[in-house]
Order: C-alpha cells, then structure tokens, then sequence
C-alpha cells in the first residue's frame, strides 16, 4: 500500500520510522527525552515530531517553543504552525 503524497507547499520530512522499522540509538534516545519533556504528552509529542521531522529536531525546537507558549509553558497552535499569523 503506497502512502498518499502530502498536500502541495507542505514541507516533506523523513517520516518517523513505519511499523517494522528500528530506530537507531541516537533516535530512541531523542523519543524518550522528548516524551518525558515537561508539558509533552502524546498527542503534542505526535504533532512535534510530524512538524518538525524527528524528535531531535522537536528537542532542539523546544526552548523556542516555550517562550512562545502560554503562560503555563504549554506550547501553543501557534507554536507549531509558524505560517499562523499569531505567530508573528
């Protein structure tokens, strides 16, 4: 089964590895440091490592994204979609 192509001006990333495939150590390493990052859960950690193409380019983007976020540090929509005009 081929995978749909992505929408036209979308950037391509690597996708995170499919069923199957192993992560390197250095990519494990980098998943479990993001999943234990505080204020990541699932569902941001999902949306991190679709944005931005692995979870050591999500790490490396986070302190940006915290000082964007709300008050509470929780990265917001904004954050993630740096074509929002709030995020100007």
């Amino acid at each position: 089964m081929a995978r749909a192509s992505a929408s036209p001006g979308r950037k391509q990333y690597p996708h995170p590895p499919a069923r199957g495939e192993r992560l390197t150590r250095q990519q494990r390493l980098s998943w479990l440091r993001l999943i234990r990052s505080e204020n990541v859960g699932l569902a941001t950690f999902r949306a991190l490592v679709n944005e931005f193409g692995g979870a050591g380019a999500a790490l490396d983007a986070l302190p940006t994204l915290s000082r964007r976020g709300d008050s509470t540090g929780h990265p917001g929509p904004s954050s993630l979609n740096p074509s929002s005009k709030d995020a100007i």
